[in-house]
């Protein structure tokens, strides 16, 4: 999930995670929008968690494509999403 079409999507999970603090609530907020994993199927809280877990969307990465290089989301949001995920294992 990381072609320049796909990087807003991956942007808005990262916000919307940030806001609900829950994997289970994040994957039925994105089957309502109706938006799905790869292969049209539903998004798990695993998929989702290893999404989220992923550095590469907080780092820039030389690309073809003009403008791209920016990452898919800020070190900022990353790194309070981690905080996040972190926080809901202890629990």
């Amino acid at each position: 999930m990381q072609s320049e079409i796909e990087a807003p999507r991956v942007r808005a999970i990262f916000e919307l995670y940030r806001e609900v603090k829950s994997l289970q609530v994040l994957a039925d907020r994105l089957a309502e929008k109706g938006w799905f994993a790869r292969k049209g199927k539903p998004w798990s809280r695993a998929s989702l968690g290893f999404l989220l877990r992923n550095p590469v969307y907080s780092v820039a990465r030389p690309s073809a494509v003009p403008d791209s290089t920016k990452p898919v989301v800020s070190v900022k949001l990353f790194r309070e999403v981690q905080m996040l995920l972190s926080e809901n294992r202890k629990r």
